[in-house]
């Protein structure tokens, strides 16, 4: 089935419809079957397609490039593991999507400091 897969995606042109989900899901699929090289394949032209169809900025990168962190997590290759989590930190903090919700909560802190403690039973 892994090869019928393979033949499957890479038949597929960059740039279609939803081929990035699915090389994102087969990237999630192979690292949780240990296929480690074929996983971060996966996740590479996920990035690659998401970077063209919408920009290197993008927020839709952080999937495939937290996938990727994991995977290099995964295989001990911890300074990489953490420069792609911190890729993915910068792509979420750069988003304008973000950042609103992100200030409301500053503001929460600032004016109720009680907020830091948590809900109360």
């Amino acid at each position: 089935m892994d090869d019928q897969l393979n033949e499957v995606v890479d038949s597929v042109k960059d740039g279609e419809p939803l081929l990035d989900s699915v090389l994102v899901h087969m990237g999630s699929m192979y690292s949780t079957l240990g296929k480690f090289e074929k996983s971060m394949s996966a996740y590479r032209r996920a990035v690659s397609n998401m970077e063209n169809r919408y920009g290197k900025n993008s927020v839709f990168l952080t999937m495939p490039i937290l996938g990727m962190a994991k995977v290099l997590s995964s295989i001990r290759r911890t300074s990489k593991a953490v420069e792609s989590y911190n890729c993915a930190i910068t792509l979420l903090e750069s988003s304008r999507d973000l950042v609103v919700p992100l200030f409301g909560l500053g503001n929460l802190e600032q004016v109720h400091p009680s907020f830091r403690d948590g809900p109360k039973a």
